[in-house]
């Protein structure tokens, strides 16, 4: 999964990035303001973002959740040193999947990102299309492994869950989910859930 970290305090977005790549994800991009952020979501397509509600002078992470929300279709969490109700009411109508009050340690941030990945899946559909529905619009059709790989990636698990189920390696997932993603003519996760809910619709 490709992740978009936005925060501008330098050693706390080096040990975020540093935990999640060992973890297994993708940091894109490490971004310290609002502008840097807006070119990232443009040019790296993230999967998933996790955005410091304050980030110095200008505008911050309630005005990317904002933007995210208007332009793209991908789940976010805010992190922040403040839990006091004012600023929780701003971010809670943003919609994030979670909010995370620092200091925080990488298990907490690991979890967060888990679980705020599967609730976002939930929002869009309840069932998997068969697999013959599927490849009889495609060119080149999916194989069993990748359409079991798609189905987890439908229900919102991540690399490391997804090569846990299938007790497969990181790299093995990782073809499987670019095989899909050319199969589908997709660039990312965000647009392949789109494009399966507009596939569920359509059958429905």
């Amino acid at each position: 999964m490709r992740i978009l970290i936005v925060e501008d305090e330098p050693l706390i977005a080096r040990d975020i990035a540093g935990e999640l790549t060992e973890q297994g994800y993708e940091v894109v991009s490490v971004c310290p303001d609002y502008p840097a952020a807006v070119r990232a979501l443009t040019l790296e397509q993230p999967d998933f973002a996790v955005l410091d509600i304050h980030l110095g002078k200008g505008p911050g992470g309630l005005d990317l959740a904002t933007l995210i929300n208007e332009t793209l279709f991908i789940p976010f969490i805010f992190l922040t040193s403040y839990a006091d109700k004012p600023t929780i009411d701003k971010a809670k109508f943003r919609y994030p999947m979670a909010y995370l009050v620092k200091p925080f340690n990488g298990d907490e941030l690991v979890a967060t990102i888990e679980v705020a990945v599967m609730n976002h899946a939930r929002y869009f559909r309840k069932r998997a299309i068969p697999i013959a529905v599927l490849n009889q619009d495609l060119t080149d059709p999916v194989s069993p492994r990748e359409f079991e790989v798609l189905k987890d990636m439908i229900e919102g698990l991540t690399n490391p869950l997804i090569a846990a189920r299938h007790s497969i390696s990181l790299s093995t997932v990782k073809t499987h989910i670019n095989h899909l993603f050319a199969k589908l003519d997709v660039r990312n996760r965000a647009e392949l859930l789109i494009k399966m809910r507009d596939w569920d619709e359509k059958e429905t």
